[in-house]
């Protein structure tokens, strides 16, 4: 699989509709991971004194990213972090493999900084809903 930054893009589309919309190149990225609680399931009097687990529910993960992105997309992103809607990220990276996230921006610089002449740089970070769907590149 590729590296999550050198080369990755970052697309954003309504939920479910398949439509992405291209937003920029990711600089660098923290992915976070999946993680899943255990429950102790054990009664009152084993016999071998060990708990016995369950797996519990999942946490999603959180990613943050330093991505560059035209200047005219800067109030379409800052409108979507306002809004309550979530939206389907897609994360292409360089060796064509995809992830699919649903989730919503948590965190957005409103004055971002800027790279080149008709260029953002701009910190975002995410909170998801449900599991990735990662596509590997044909």
């Amino acid at each position: 699989m590729a590296d999550w930054a050198a080369g990755t893009r970052v697309y954003y589309a309504n939920v479910g509709s398949g439509v992405y919309t291209e937003i920029g190149d990711v600089e660098s990225v923290d992915a976070g991971k999946i993680k899943r609680a255990s429950i102790k399931t054990t009664n009152v009097n084993p016999t071998d004194k060990f708990h016995t687990k369950r797996k519990g529910m999942k946490d999603n993960d959180a990613m943050k990213a330093v991505i560059f992105y035209a200047k005219t997309l800067h109030n379409t992103l800052l409108s979507m972090f306002n809004d309550d809607n979530l939206y389907d990220w897609k994360f292409e990276l360089s060796d064509g493999s995809t992830i699919v996230r649903t989730g919503f921006m948590s965190e957005f610089e409103v004055v971002p900084k800027a790279d080149v002449e008709d260029v953002y740089k701009n910190n975002i970070a995410w909170e998801f809903t449900g599991p990735p769907v990662f596509t590997p590149a044909s």
